[in-house]
């Protein structure tokens, strides 16, 4: 009996271990315009960069992935947003990623 148990358990554990990877991201960040946190709708996009120095992101860098503005609720300063690497993605060295506010 106790084998079993232990051989339900490994089991489990391998199938939820080697799952799939998530292809998207919350993300969630505090906008301040002039020091004071805004409250409005604001267009929200991001921009991935590939880290081609090693050294972190410079002007020049090639973008890996990028999302479309969007209109996101900012309230105090707080937005969130879901970033989806689901198409257009693949893995590799990055360095940044770059807000793009409207």
């Amino acid at each position: 009996m106790r084998f079993r148990l232990y051989f339900i358990f490994a089991v489990v554990f391998v199938l939820t271990a080697f799952g799939d990877v998530p292809t998207s991201l919350s993300y969630q960040g505090k906008l301040v315009d002039g020091g004071v946190p805004v409250t409005a709708s604001r267009a929200i996009g991001y921009m991935l960069f590939v880290d081609t120095g090693g050294d972190g992101f410079d002007v020049g860098d090639p973008m890996a992935w990028s999302q479309t503005p969007a209109d996101h609720n900012v309230n105090h300063g707080i937005f969130s947003s879901e970033l989806d690497f689901s198409s257009g993605f693949a893995g590799g060295g990055y360095s940044s990623i770059q807000d793009v506010f409207n």
